[in-house]
């Protein structure tokens, strides 16, 4: 059980307000929504509400126009035309996608599919002789052919009409020559406009389709608006990036999807006990359908998927589907074995353990499931990870990465000892001679030794959020299914959830006792934890008063009628030591760090404390909120008898004497420092070396003020550990609910909601003559009149007050008839504003001394918190 690094991705407060306000969605989605780079209102709206405008007009992409004319010509003509596709989900839906339109259409069309094990993956020239042979006028290549020169060079010469539609990356020595092909289709391709480069393959051939038919998608044909199920089945299985026109196209084929017309889609849901009212989601794609769609391409010919997602006829689909069902289980069992053998090759020797990539091969190894077991090897030892099946002196191998590695990249200054090779940043497939194989996997060794670092192979989970368990309410969690379909580029979201305690005893499911159970309590709140294949932490989870942290991802479990939240585990931290926190203080006592927080939100009595602190006699800055607090706490300290130790660093004071005074503080002229922010700037000085302790007396007013203020804390910071506890800084939170509670009411105030402001604009319909600024301000109490210039601002907006001709000093209302408030921009960035407030305020409440720390952390590194901290 490796321990993984935990990275959460930063909470953006303003923004998750905005989000929040405009587009009408909890904090927490959109949170999930800035995770994914959707900033803007209309961005959220239109990323949880995809629209058939998102899709752009297929004519735009490179060569559409010669496909098109080519292919209207074949249907006039009554040429035959044949498929070529590929085996995995992406090329056999989009084969069945062509074959329903085109059949639709009455063309003369055929399909066909190589086969894994002797023909490998793309186009070769015997497959274009046997093409030829069946009679082909037309070849329309899908998910293949970008990269296939030669063969397509023997199709030109054979008279072949050639249309390549293909989404893989270009590599321009075997690119086509364009005098071989009618058109060349591939977002990859240079000088297009088209504005969008991720298509999947089968997006690529519904493209094709749609600029075939023509029309708008809105309402439009049905024979093309049918084909959308395999849209999403394709491109979701193919791990395309959900954005963009991927995701409109994929959101509303899970809809059509969802209907379960296609007998083959049906058919696949029953073998695999799929119950008939289930909501088909993304996840049945890539754990149910996907798996054994892809299993009939890796063990055997793909053909018979084809045939499953074309078939009219329910009992045909129900026999392919078996098929498919039953080779999965036997392609479980062979990637089972395989893994195993390749995990032993590594552990038995150390060499392959220190290395920094994999790169297995055997005689014997299965080629179409070794992409599967390179991906197993990936999680296991966190590096990227080549698995190569030999036979008769050929091997066939694919590889998986992680994200600090570009995997095409480094095999691609290997290529000179790979016969094909292709792929991306995170996977690629190749074949090679067996000879040739020491050689390619000294060089991609090489290669990884010198672009990996340590670092890099420290397996880390990324997060969209870490957050207390109050905050996993059905209602939250019911919202993230806007979120669907998930798939590359918008992952299931991934919260964890820290310093909680098992309730019960952890329970192991499943008809091998694999799987995990687990109540989780923060003492307030429950969560029920399932672990697949997760058996293995039942143990440590029983550790007596052992901290737990869980991350996973978050959905709703239904049964016997009850609906609960249920997080699907990812990874543990079981802190067996007990609570990370030791009276308040984080890290531990005994941890040696140079910076700690201490905690003391609940206190109430802070006098006693900052005269026990005081008294230490070493440099304290204590930070309050404004002048008015700086004078009481001038008068707290004088009751103390410590008022001589410590000078005063008010807001109301030039920037010269400011400096002045932390100057005369550093140099030993007082142990303390009352100050209100903002402090100069002397983050980098040495003279902060001194400091000892920080201490926020009120909340700061936002994150970046924290990291500020704390900042001076950070400096001198060694790379070592310090020896004593003479060398610690300390950062003292020290405000209580009740502060929170004031600050947030004066902020608020600042900007009124709706009540406030019609209170407000009665006093002023009170007067027939109207009101100056002071008569009107002296109707109102006082948290009104604070309000009262805002509230001015919005009421000019909506055209509700305005300006005496005669006298510009008096306001007096308009007859405007009924107003919105949201037609004010004003208002609409009050509730922004006071929404934010309300959500700095909580966080403010419910961080735990770890979250303030690891801001801290991350603040120093610049985004990047030291490993061993």
């Amino acid at each position: 059980m490796r321990k993984r690094l935990w990275r959460a991705h930063p909470l953006d407060v303003p923004t998750i307000a905005e989000l929040s306000v405009e587009a009408g969605i909890s904090p927490l989605l959109a949170h999930l929504l800035i995770a994914r780079g959707v900033r803007t209102p209309d961005a959220a709206l239109s990323y949880l509400h995809p629209s058939y405008a998102h899709i752009h007009d297929p004519m735009r992409l490179p060569n559409m126009p010669a496909a098109v004319e080519r292919l209207r010509r074949a249907l006039d003509k009554g040429e035959k035309i044949i498929i070529y596709g590929d085996y995995d989900v992406d090329g056999t839906t989009s084969t069945a996608l062509l074959i329903g339109v085109l059949r639709g259409l009455g063309a003369n069309v055929d399909f066909y599919i190589p086969e894994r094990a002797t023909e490998g993956y793309g186009l070769n020239a015997d497959a274009m002789h046997t093409i030829k042979e069946l009679g082909a006028d037309v070849l329309l290549t899908v998910d293949c052919g970008i990269t296939a020169k030669e063969p397509l060079a023997v199709a030109s010469k054979l008279g072949l009409d050639v249309i390549v539609t293909d989404h893989h990356a270009i590599d321009h020595e075997r690119l086509p020559d364009s005098n071989t092909v009618a058109a060349l289709i591939d977002t990859k391709l240079p000088n297009h406009d088209y504005p969008f480069d991720d298509l999947a393959g089968v997006g690529l051939a519904f493209k094709l389709c749609h600029a075939l038919i023509g029309g708008s998608l809105e309402g439009g044909d049905p024979l093309l608006l049918k084909q959308l199920d395999l849209v999403a089945l394709g491109t979701i299985a193919d791990m395309a990036e959900l954005r963009d026109e991927n995701r409109a196209l994929s959101k509303f084929g899970m809809e059509v999807m969802n209907r379960r017309e296609r007998p083959g889609i049906k058919a696949l849901c029953e073998v695999a006990a799929v119950p008939e009212g289930t909501r088909l989601t993304s996840s049945h794609i890539g754990f149910t359908l996907g798996p054994r769609i892809n299993a009939a391409g890796r063990l055997d010919c793909a053909r018979k998927v084809v045939e499953l997602l074309t078939t009219d006829s329910p009992i045909d689909a129900f026999e392919i589907a078996e098929q498919l069902n039953a080779e999965n289980s036997q392609r479980r069992q062979i990637e089972r074995a395989i893994t195993d053998e390749a995990m032993e090759m590594i552990e038995s020797s150390r060499r392959m353990k220190d290395e920094r990539a994999i790169l297995v091969a055997k005689e014997g190894w299965h080629p179409g499931v070794v992409g599967i077991v390179a991906s197993r090897l990936v999680e296991r030892y966190s590096r990227p990870a080549v698995v190569i099946g030999l036979e008769d002196g050929k091997g066939r191998g694919s590889g998986r990465s992680i994200p600090e590695f570009h995997l095409q990249q480094g095999l691609m200054e290997c290529r000179q000892w790979m016969v094909t090779f292709g792929g991306h940043a995170a996977a690629a497939g190749m074949t090679v001679e067996e000879g040739n194989i020491a050689n390619l996997r000294d060089d991609f060794l090489k290669i990884a030794r010198e672009r990996l670092t340590d670092r890099d192979l420290i397996p880390k989970l990324h997060l969209d959020a870490i957050l207390p368990l109050d905050e996993l309410t059905l209602k939250a969690v019911d919202e993230l299914e806007l979120l669907e379909p998930y798939g590359q580029g918008n992952q299931p979201p991934r919260i964890g959830a820290r310093g909680l305690k098992v309730s019960g005893e952890p329970r192991l499911m499943g008809s091998e006792r694999q799987h995990l159970s687990v109540e989780l309590t923060d003492g307030a709140h429950s969560l029920r934890a399932v672990h697949w294949s997760g058996a293995e932490y039942a143990i440590p989870l029983k550790t007596p008063a052992a901290d737990i942290d869980v991350a996973g991802s978050v959905g709703i479990n239904e049964f016997n009628g009850r609906r609960s939240v249920q997080l699907v585990a990812k990874d543990w931290q079981i802190h067996v030591e007990g609570s990370l926190v030791e009276h308040g203080i984080f890290p531990r006592r005994e941890h040696p760090t140079w910076v700690k927080i201490v905690d003391n939100r609940e206190r109430q009595d802070k006098a006693k404390y900052l005269d026990r602190v005081l008294r230490r006699n070493e440099p304290t800055l204590l930070l309050v909120r404004d002048d008015h607090a700086i004078q009481q706490a001038r008068d707290l300290l004088t009751e103390l008898g410590v008022s001589d130790q410590v000078g005063e660093c008010p807001f109301d004071m030039s920037d010269a004497d400011r400096l002045d005074r932390v100057t005369r503080f550093l140099n030993g002229d007082w142990n303390g420092l009352l100050a209100v922010a903002p402090l100069p700037d002397l983050a980098e000085s040495a003279a902060w070396g001194t400091l000892r302790h920080v201490i926020f007396c009120h909340p700061p007013e936002s994150d970046e003020a924290y990291l500020k203020l704390s900042s001076p804390a950070l400096t001198g910071w060694g790379d070592d550990k310090p020896t004593t506890d003479e060398d610690v800084r300390y950062v003292h939170l020290l405000f209580n609910e009740r502060d929170l509670e004031v600050d947030t009411a004066k902020r608020l105030a600042l900007h009124p909601d709706d009540r406030t402001l019609r209170r407000i604009y009665k006093s002023l319909r009170g007067s027939a003559t109207g009101f100056t600024d002071e008569q009107w301000r002296d109707t109102l109490d006082a948290a009104d009149k604070r309000a009262l210039d805002q509230a001015r601002t919005v009421f000019e907006e909506l055209g509700l007050i305005e300006r005496n001709k005669d006298d510009r000093r008096v306001y007096q209302t308009v007859a405007a008839g009924q107003r919105e408030l949201e037609d004010s921009p004003a208002f609409r960035r009050d509730r922004i504003t006071r929404r934010a407030w309300e959500l700095h305020a909580e966080l403010y409440r419910k961080r735990t001394p770890r979250d303030f720390w690891e801001m801290l952390m991350r603040h120093r590194l610049n985004g990047e918190p030291r490993d061993d901290e």
